[in-house]
């Protein structure tokens, strides 16, 4: 058994790290809380049936932004680009506290996603600096450590939005990230080595171009029609350059994201699930805000404002938090696939429960934990898996891969149902009705047992990926490739 020592464990300089990782990650989730925090508030004063792109539009710029900051950092270091990161979602945050116009407004939020680019780097900068015997464990505090402070974010969001609007709450955290950026410059150190290579900008706007086409597309289709020729054009547009982006990455030496590494059916089927998992987390704080606002005039929803719904909300995030500590640990004594089909069991009650939960406080409170811990765990454990499968020098970029499936997934989460109830179940004066949340509360649950589907698919090609070569090494083969194979094949993740 290998010896302990003092440069495995946490010192004061780890603990002192992390934690001004989890201070970026706090921002990061106040942006995410505000976003369906907000949304009622949007809508009326913009007068817009179209405000579910402001939660859209800040996880679609992270899509795109998350690979591309994570490239520029093997470039010229982690910290530097962290830094920037925030100081661009400050300025974002202070366009929305100041936009006059709906499309100002999203603007600032688009420029927004940068933090959640955070969460990226502070995994990449913990996996390459941390020992290993420490990482897993730093890495999950480092991405879902925010969410026990972070759950009392809206302690002071809900307040401050009865207050002083949400303008007002804008504007404090405009303030907050560019007191984190600095203290972030000062504490973090910058990574040892910087990668040589060259920064794939058309993927980056092929990307970004084809997700934010379909999006629109799929969004108005329910309002203006699916044979309007706008939305036709724009779906056409975006499966254009949808392609044209795979073959720019197939055949770039150096792409923004390389894709190749879904040839590994392991990595494949746990990115989507990671993802629709992801998503059903975002459309439950959406649905979550709608039921909690919704007054007895709808016949279901308890009339919550800002500041009360803070207290169910702070129940979603502290599972998150939970959960990017607990599930971790819990991998090192069984497996990834055990681990990750508990938490999608979880999540399938919660999001079930869900559809019970309109008319009791009580169970609308306690499936929020529940939820949370299921989607908290997902994505630590998810990071911890993908960053142990990737090499050094593409640790950055292989987490970035993750998270711009998961933010894509929460982009179209945020939009594509509701779009879909609009349509099929069309409220009153802006607001749901009981069949559109009945709807979006049955999306989830197929979304949830998609994901189930994808996690049994990968825990066979994980088995099969251990067995084939124990065949070949059984009946003599002594190819080099199938050792290598056998010797680091991922018996842990069955």
């Amino acid at each position: 058994m290998p010896q302990t020592t003092h440069s495995d464990e946490w010192t004061l300089r780890r603990v002192v790290i992390v934690l001004t990782l989890v201070a970026s990650q706090i921002a990061s989730i106040a942006t995410i809380i505000l976003g369906p925090q907000s949304l009622p508030v949007i809508d009326r004063e913009f007068d817009t049936n179209q405000g579910s792109w402001f939660v859209t539009s800040e996880l679609l710029a992270s899509a795109v932004l998350c690979p591309l900051f994570a490239r520029l950092s093997d470039l010229y270091g982690k910290r530097r680009l962290a830094a920037i990161a925030l100081l661009s979602g400050g300025l974002g945050s202070l366009l929305v506290a100041v936009a006059p116009t709906f499309s100002l407004l999203l603007v600032g939020r688009a420029m927004q996603g940068t933090l959640i680019v955070c969460c990226v780097l502070g995994a990449a900068i913990v996996r390459e600096s941390f020992p290993a015997k420490i990482a897993p464990v730093a890495v999950g505090l480092a991405v879902t450590g925010a969410g026990l402070p972070g759950s009392l974010v809206p302690f002071v969001t809900g307040p401050l939005m009865d207050s002083h609007g949400y303008r007002g709450v804008f504007l404090a955290l405009a303030v907050v990230v560019a007191v984190a950026a600095v203290v972030l410059i000062l504490v973090v150190p910058e990574s040892p080595v910087a990668k040589e290579g060259s920064v794939d900008f058309v993927g980056a706007f092929l990307l970004g171009s084809a997700v934010a086409s379909l999006l629109a597309g799929v969004s108005l289709g329910a309002t203006v029609g699916w044979t309007s020729p706008l939305v036709v054009v724009l779906i056409v547009v975006g499966v254009c350059l949808g392609v044209g982006w795979i073959l720019s990455a197939t055949k770039n030496s150096d792409p923004l994201i390389d894709i190749r590494i879904l040839a590994d059916r392991r990595v494949a089927n746990r990115m989507v699930a990671g993802g629709l998992i992801a998503g059903t987390g975002t459309l439950f704080l959406v649905v979550s805000a709608l039921v909690a606002e919704s007054g007895s005039e709808n016949g279901f929803g308890f009339g919550l404002n800002a500041t009360q719904y803070a207290f169910v909300q702070c129940l979603f995030f502290f599972g998150f938090f939970v959960g990017g500590v607990v599930p971790v640990r819990a991998v090192r004594r069984y497996s990834f696939g055990l681990v990750q089909s508990i938490l999608i069991v979880v999540l399938l009650i919660s999001s079930a429960a869900l559809l019970l939960a309109v008319g009791s406080l009580p169970l609308f409170g306690a499936i929020h934990l529940s939820a949370g811990l299921a989607v908290g765990g997902f994505f630590a454990t998810m990071i911890n898996f993908l960053l142990s499968e990737a090499a050094r020098d593409r640790q950055a970029s292989t987490a970035a891969l993750y998270m711009t499936v998961a933010t894509m997934m929460q982009s179209v989460f945020a939009t594509v149902p509701i779009s879909l109830s609009n349509g099929l179940f069309p409220g009153f004066e802006g607001s749901f009705g009981l069949d559109g949340i009945r709807f979006m509360s049955v999306f989830a649950i197929a979304t949830v047992l998609a994901a189930g589907l994808c996690t049994v698919a990968a825990r066979r090609a994980t088995i099969r990926d251990v067995i084939d070569p124990l065949k070949k090494v059984h009946s003599g083969a002594t190819d080099s490739e199938d050792a290598v194979l056998l010797r680091d094949s991922p018996v842990d993740y069955l």
